[in-house]
């Protein structure tokens, strides 16, 4: 065992004193956003232009719901 020295050993809080952990709202978009990327990538494997680009629009559909829903839920 390491010997500390005095006052090395105390701890300046737990994380039971905070009260909570804030948490992001929950979202559909990262899940939106995340079906995109095997269509892109099917489209691009196989080049098939339309498959892609409905793979593109469907990425650019859900980072922009993604980026632009409010970073929390509204108080009631």
């Amino acid at each position: 065992m390491v010997k500390l020295p005095s006052g090395a050993a105390e701890t300046h809080g737990d994380a039971e004193s905070h009260g909570h952990i804030h948490m992001p709202s929950p979202s559909y978009w990262p899940l939106v956003f995340a079906i995109g990327l095997p269509i892109l990538g099917y489209g691009f494997v196989f080049k098939n232009w339309y498959i892609l680009a409905a793979g593109v629009v469907w990425l650019m559909f859900g980072m922009t719901g993604w980026a632009t829903e409010p970073a929390t839920e509204e108080a009631q």
